[in-house]
């Protein structure tokens, strides 16, 4: 929905309506949202099902990782309200306050706890041999 009202902002300027609907405020919630919100919740998720596929062993820590979907959602929620109210710190495709960076790098420490558990906890076959002989 943004990006269409930027994009109506484009051809009609008149849509200015509040400092809040401006373009400049709104095409930062639009890249972040498309960023963290889209492609960052698409990598954790891709990232999880790859990873117990490939390995063939459920998640070391599935409640941690409830836990970092629920703080992600959050995460987004209050990056999203905080950029519509024009607090970032100008600068290109990391606008984000320092307490959203604290929590993002937490989210990727969650996220790498899960991947490492989970791979120590794999077990491998003695058998070398892709014909499994």
């Amino acid at each position: 929905m943004v990006g269409l009202w930027l994009a109506a902002e484009m051809i009609y300027p008149a849509l200015n309506l509040a400092p809040w609907l401006a373009f400049g405020r709104l095409r930062v919630v639009h890249t972040n949202g498309l960023i963290f919100g889209f492609t960052l919740a698409g990598i954790f998720a891709g990232s999880f099902y790859i990873l117990e596929k490939l390995t063939r062993t459920p998640l070391a820590f599935p409640g941690l990782a409830k836990a970092q979907l629920w703080l992600f959602n959050v995460a987004i929620a209050l990056a999203a309200l905080s950029l519509f109210a024009g607090m970032n710190t100008s600068k290109e495709y990391a606008e984000l306050e320092w307490p959203l960076d604290i929590v993002v790098v937490v989210l990727w420490v969650m996220f790498a706890v899960n991947v490492m558990g989970t791979l120590l906890k794999r077990r491998r076959s003695r058998c070398t041999s892709p014909s499994g002989s």
